[in-house]
């Protein structure tokens, strides 16, 4: 292996990385989100917003964030497809660097 493809591998798993705590602070941003619609505050919500990362590594994906929200909040106050939109805007607002 020589030097440029030690640099290389080194990047990409800086870049894996960066993208894997980005998503973290993502989804933790919508269990604050979420959070707020349920009346949590203080340490309740940030151990929400821990649970709702946890769930996140169960599926690849969205949709095991999505489900937990649907179980969560109060039936009929979001959709499915607003809770993808909200996940995706926080996700953005986390994207880039730390």
């Amino acid at each position: 292996m020589n030097g440029f493809m030690i640099a290389r591998d080194g990047k990409a798993k800086l870049d894996e990385d960066a993208a894997f705590k980005a998503r973290v602070r993502g989804v933790r941003r919508m269990g604050q989100w979420a959070a707020e619609r349920l009346g949590l505050a203080g340490q309740a919500a940030t151990d929400y917003a821990k649970s709702l990362v946890e769930a996140d590594f169960e599926l690849p994906g969205d949709d095991d964030v999505v489900a937990k929200l649907l179980l969560d909040l109060p039936q009929g106050s979001v959709t499915a497809d607003q809770l993808h939109a909200q996940l995706a805007l926080c996700l953005a607002a986390e994207d880039g660097p730390a």
